[in-house]
């Protein structure tokens, strides 16, 4: 028996697939985003940078800026063997994976069908096999909600590894610092404890020679356990140091390397006094927020066309086979059928009116959330810019500092050359100075630290300073 649609029920359905075909799903609201002529600033004296993007910008290689060849193999080490960014990568590559089914939700579809069928008596039984075609048609912004609901899970995904390999990236290089500072703190304990030593062994001489009485000793005593005790501190706090930085590579029983010494030249780029806020368009952060409503808008989309009628085109080729009554045996029997599917919601107790209006509580909550993200972005870039001002001005005066009482010590050693002082420097004076250099340390680290954090605020590192007029030449 051959079973055909007739024309007349396709074209009554027209009226219905246009009124469809006119349906648009509604606009999803704009998400806040930082204003191109706006600028983040911090007080202070500190040039300006340009008003556009870097061309370097992203999360490449901004750690560079500390010039330590050391810490950019460890990064890349550890970005092939972090097993939190790994998984953040197998998400992306999911995502991906689940991009081109979005596209092909609303195309044809084609199946080859094989079953058993028996008549409601029972007294006849046929086998049906054929093939089925189904053309759903994602009307009522069913395909526009389907396609904008991947993009945004592809597109967070990315922000999601982008943010997981700058989170690395900045604990990685915020515990390299650490360790480098604690190794050149526990050095320049060491070399305390001597100096402390040989101030008491000086002291001691003096009162064997009668010069000074016993008591002196006391004080000098103290601050040299005092010293040892430092010393002995931060060298039990070097393994603590050694296990987090080894946990961070991604491998906790491999050995790291040892740091190179921190020359005193190897300075930072200068700390800006403002920055544009279109830089901030590209932070992982504001892009992940940003799809976050983008994905609510199309949740919201989907969920309101569920409110209304689904519509598909199909269409069944095949044959029934009698297998069972008084029919088996005979010959196959062709079938063609071919018409509208329409599926119609008439009550459902509320729950598709009640899914759409969660739904758009949801995207409204995904927009005031995106609007904190900017703004908290916004304010964490300030403070950042501020602490590294402040952290550049210590750094400066504690570099100040070291370098008078260097220089005292070189006009020492020259009065000690021509015979008008001591061949041996002052104990004061070598003592003043290392308190000097544990201060200039702690600054530095201060203020690398206080970079790490504006990097990883902003998302990409800051560009060269554009050259002043007439600095050449």
């Amino acid at each position: 028996m051959l079973s055909l649609s007739s024309c007349s029920r396709v074209r009554s359905c027209l009226p219905l697939l246009l009124l469809a075909a006119c349906a648009t799903p509604s606009a999803p609201p704009e998400p806040l985003r930082p204003g191109p002529q706006a600028r983040l600033q911090a007080t202070g004296d500190a040039r300006t940078l340009p008003e556009h993007e870097p061309a370097a910008a992203g999360p490449g290689a901004w750690w560079t800026a500390f010039g330590d060849p050391q810490l950019d193999r460890l990064i890349d080490d550890a970005r092939l063997k972090d097993l939190g960014l790994l998984a953040a990568r197998r998400r992306l590559l999911a995502a991906r994976a689940l991009r081109p089914a979005a596209e092909a939700a609303y195309k044809p579809e084609l199946s080859l069908r094989s079953g058993a069928v028996a008549t409601p008596d029972s007294r006849s039984g046929w086998v049906e096999q054929g093939f089925d075609a189904r053309w759903e048609l994602g009307l009522f912004g069913r395909d526009a909600a389907s396609r904008a609901l991947a993009q945004a899970e592809l597109e967070l995904a990315e922000a999601e590894f982008e943010q997981a390999r700058l989170s690395l990236v900045a604990e990685l290089v915020r515990g390299w610092l650490e360790w480098r500072h604690e190794l050149a703190r526990h050095e320049q304990a060491r070399v305390t404890v001597l100096a402390e030593e040989h101030c008491l062994q000086q002291l001691q001489g003096r009162v064997d020679l009668g010069l000074l009485a016993a008591s002196t000793l006391a004080p000098q005593r103290q601050r040299l356990a005092a010293v040892r005790e430092a010393e002995q501190q931060i060298a039990r706090l070097l393994p603590l140091q050694r296990q987090r930085l080894q946990i961070l590579r991604g491998e906790p029983r491999a050995e790291l390397p040892e740091p190179a010494a921190l020359p005193r030249s190897a300075a930072l780029p200068p700390a800006p006094d403002s920055l544009p806020t279109a830089w901030l368009l590209e932070h992982p952060a504001l892009r992940r927020a940003e799809q976050k409503l983008r994905q609510a808008a199309a949740q919201a989309g989907f969920a309101e066309a569920e409110r209304w009628p689904r519509l598909a085109l199909a269409a069944n080729l095949g044959m029934a086979v009698p297998v069972l009554g008084r029919k088996a045996g005979d010959k196959p029997i062709p079938m063609l059928a071919l018409g509208p599917l329409i599926d119609i919601p008439l009550f459902d107790a509320g729950r598709r009116d009640a899914a759409a209006v969660a739904r758009r509580h949801e995207l409204q909550a995904a927009l005031l959330e995106q609007h904190q993200v900017v703004r908290e972005t916004q304010a964490e870039v300030e403070a950042a810019l501020l602490r590294l001002q402040h952290s550049h001005e210590r750094s400066e005066a504690a570099e100040r500092a070291l370098l008078e009482l260097d220089q005292q010590r070189q006009a020492q050693a020259r009065r000690a050359g021509i015979g008008l002082a001591a061949p041996l420097p002052e104990p004061g004076l070598e003592l003043a100075r290392l308190e000097a250099r544990q201060q200039w340390l702690g600054a530095r680290l201060s203020q690398q630290l206080a970079y790490v954090a504006l990097f990883k605020a902003l998302g990409h590192p800051l560009p060269p300073a554009a050259p002043t007029p007439g600095a050449a030449g």
